[in-house]
């Protein structure tokens, strides 16, 4: 009996809710089922005088039920005419904000379409200001949105002093992550690069030079290995800032939705007391893992966190001693990744 009651009191509930476009159904199902009734009732009074010979009132009278019949007609129209307005507007808008609609438009068109809409919802112009922020995230959407991007990004830096030369430190980097394309037909390349600058103050270009190295494992593709004699591997510097800049790009065509890469560099680094990594890509989920020799202590870390709430929890730090590791779970936008500060502890 109880089950009975929660369901009737379901049905009651269900029955009270109505959306706007259903509210606009029946109102003119209405309309149009009195109108043919009224209709049905006409023919049914000219069936009868016809039956009854009452020929001199027939025109009269069809003239007065017809004359009737239009004016209810008009009423009704014109306690419809905001329901019709508001059904039109409703079509009209459903039809154009269709799918099959938007694919038939141009891009200049639907990036109109797209700043009018902000415009309508923030309820202010900030697509005319230059500076805004609509506007800076629209010049770097080309290069984030519908091309590949990274994805579960796993990167490991091991520190190791250089032989016995305890003021340089050999650097091993291990990068492991997914390419990920959202439209394979179309954005099947993607372009790796491998951009380090630093200041030689203790180590000599030559040196800096034979240790430099690379090898990419490309699912699906050959094993790449990078070394001085490399033509594609560029490495500028200026004696008198000391200031070196090391780059490397390989274009990797994709086979298929997603295809693993593995990069693992080697290089010379003079020791200062911190150090950044930054990315000039979008990339989706982050893990990274520092590792300094045992007299060398970790003492600050820094992240780009003002994208999550940090009741979210979306990046996750950890410092302990000579090792720091840094999960990100989520998108991280180009910029800084992380930066650290580090001192020596004798």
């Amino acid at each position: 009996m109880s089950e009975k009651k929660v369901i009737e009191k379901k049905d009651i509930e269900e029955a009270k809710v109505q959306t706007p476009e259903e509210g606009n159904s029946s109102f003119f199902k209405a309309v149009v089922v009195i109108s043919i009734c009224g209709m049905i009732i006409c023919l049914l009074v000219i069936l009868i005088l016809n039956i009854s010979n009452d020929w001199k009132n027939i025109y009269s009278d069809i003239t007065s039920i017809f004359s009737g019949l239009f004016v209810g007609l008009i009423f009704s129209l014109i306690l419809a005419i905001k329901g019709i307005r508001t059904y039109l507007m409703r079509s009209v808008a459903s039809f154009m904000s269709g799918e099959e609609y938007l694919k038939k438009l141009s891009p200049e068109v639907l990036n109109d379409l797209r700043d009018k809409s902000y415009n309508i919802l923030y309820g202010s112009d900030i697509t005319s200001n230059p500076e805004s922020l609509f506007n800076y995230i629209k010049r770097i959407e080309s290069k984030i949105i519908g091309t590949p991007h990274k994805s579960i990004v796993n990167e490991k830096f091991i520190y190791k002093y250089f032989g016995d030369k305890k003021e340089i430190f050999n650097v091993e980097r291990t990068q492991d992550f997914r390419l990920h394309t959202l439209d394979f037909q179309n954005h099947n390349s993607f372009l790796v690069e491998f951009k380090y600058s630093t200041e030689l103050e203790k180590i000599k270009l030559d040196e800096f030079k034979k240790q430099v190295s690379f090898v990419i494992e490309i699912e699906g593709g050959d094993t790449v290995k990078v070394d001085e004699t490399t033509p594609e591997l560029l490495i500028e510097y200026d004696e008198n800032t000391k200031k070196l800049l090391l780059k490397y790009e390989k274009e990797v065509t994709l086979l298929q939705e997603y295809t693993k890469l593995r990069i693992v560099s080697n290089r010379l680094e003079d020791i200062s007391n911190s150090f950044a990594i930054a990315s000039k890509d979008a990339f989706y989920t982050g893990n990274y893992n520092v590792i300094f020799p045992t007299d060398i202590r970790i003492k600050e870390l820094y992240h780009n966190n003002i994208l999550y709430n940090k009741k979210e929890n979306r990046i996750i730090t950890d410092k302990d001693g000579n090792m720091a590791s840094i999960n990100i779970n989520g998108w991280c936008l180009p910029g800084m990744v992380f930066s650290l500060v580090y001192e020596k502890t004798s």
